[in-house]
């Protein structure tokens, strides 16, 4: 893990093959091989030098990000690229100025850097299960063993800041893509695999073609008639800490599922959805 803030920098180095191999700040945290998994998270979380730069981290002002006009929001007008729940993206920052996530409640961002070249790969995990699969995933492409646990990530310095997105900013394809997510959990071939969406060497979204099932026909309407608390309690694994869209996303992607039935219509001859950088920073999609 390397977290970078205010100038100070906390490295943590997980050797897999021996857990007890643990490095903050190149300096050795002992823990033994018996040690339980929630027993070596307390000892780091106690670390000093962890704790330092968390609080360090926690005092920095949240971005806001969104492709409108809106006053209280910084217009994004870079060249983003935005990463959904356990989804990942590895850019190269001569074509990329940035990268984020957000709402990650109970799940976790994960950041592999290249000093050398500055290769980012950014990783959404919902679960233990898509760890290992996904960091090989990850390091495939970005050939480096630094981890960070952030949020948005400016990839020519490695700046790392508290940052939320608008429905706006998290594009392309947003509902496709929260639905994918969805999908996925009833997918063998997605089982302990994080989603790619981005395309590293032409700077594209591609989303590969998907379908749902019935079941999940079923569930759309089901939740369609639930009341707004109702949907927070069923849909979250922590209601309380949910952004004010949560619910609503969460209707607009029942809505497009009960109007789009069948999936092929949404990959016509199961081609993928593929969209294009702009000039001025954003996403057109190609017609196949």
């Amino acid at each position: 893990m390397r977290r970078t803030n205010t100038g100070r920098t906390a490295e943590l180095i997980v050797y897999r093959q021996n857990r007890s191999m643990i490095y903050v700040g190149g300096v050795p945290v002992t823990v033994d091989d018996s040690t339980q998994d929630d027993d070596a998270l307390a000892v780091l979380m106690k670390h000093p030098l962890l704790v330092s730069v968390s609080h360090s981290f926690r005092a920095i002002s949240e971005r806001k990000f969104s492709a409108s006009d809106e006053s209280n929001m910084e217009r994004s007008t870079s060249k983003a690229v935005y990463v959904f729940q356990r989804e990942f993206a590895t850019v190269d920052p001569s074509c990329v100025d940035l990268v984020g996530t957000d709402e990650a409640t109970t799940c976790l961002g994960i950041v592999i850097r290249n000093r050398r070249n500055r290769m980012t790969s950014v990783a959404h995990m919902d679960s233990p299960d898509v760890v290992d699969i996904g960091l090989t995933q990850m390091l495939s492409l970005a050939v480096k063993r630094e981890t960070d646990d952030v949020f948005d990530v400016e990839t020519s310095t490695g700046s790392i800041n508290p940052a939320s997105f608008d429905k706006t900013s998290r594009c392309p394809d947003e509902i496709v893509r929260r639905i994918r997510l969805t999908a996925s959990f009833e997918d063998p071939s997605c089982i302990g695999r994080l989603l790619k969406t981005y395309d590293t060497l032409t700077d594209q979204i591609i989303i590969s073609p998907f379908s749902w099932t019935r079941r999940q026909i079923s569930v759309a309407f089901m939740l369609r008639n639930l009341s707004d608390s109702e949907i927070l309690l069923s849909c979250s694994t922590s209601p309380s800490a949910e952004g004010p869209d949560f619910v609503e996303n969460q209707r607009r992607q029942c809505e497009f599922v009960i109007e789009h039935p069948d999936s092929r219509k949404v990959f016509p001859l199961n081609q993928p959805r593929v969209f294009e950088r702009i000039p001025s920073g954003g996403w057109r999609r190609l017609q196949q």
